[in-house]
């Protein structure tokens, strides 16, 4: 069970930032407090958030690939690039951050392994723990 007693509080930006290992990789992990600052509410989204993720990780991955590698293969290849299949998709995402906002959503961003130039993959996922949105960021 992670603590938020473990973290460090970053009150320019009203949030608890540390690194965990996650499904073996160690990730920023960001939880915000705007509206939210009951430690016992926060720790329960904190431990719930990163339950949900390494129990479901395959499947974010999957929503990633099904949402980006059609715009991968038609937009993003260089000329002598073939086209990327769902498992090198898959394989080239490196989970980079957490964040948990206040409201309970998710947001998870990846290293894109320059399928987009180095940009950031980022999925977002409701208080409810649904995958809704995934984009290209930076």
């Amino acid at each position: 069970m992670v603590n938020l007693n473990d973290f460090q509080y970053d009150s320019k930006r009203s949030w608890y930032e540390c690194k965990l290992e996650i499904n073996g990789r160690f990730t920023g992990v960001y939880v915000c407090d705007e509206d939210t600052r009951d430690i016992e509410i926060l720790n329960d989204r904190l431990n719930k958030g990163i339950d949900w993720i390494e129990n479901n990780y395959e499947k974010i991955l999957n929503y990633c690939a099904d949402n980006l590698l059609e715009l991968k293969n038609e937009s993003w290849l260089d000329l002598k690039e073939e086209e990327v299949t769902k498992q090198a998709f898959k394989e080239k995402l490196q989970l980079e951050s957490i964040e948990i906002w206040d409201d309970g959503k998710l947001e998870i961003s990846f290293r894109d392994g320059d399928l987009f130039d180095g940009h950031w993959i980022v999925a977002d996922i409701d208080r409810e723990y649904n995958l809704c949105d995934v984009n290209i960021e930076g």
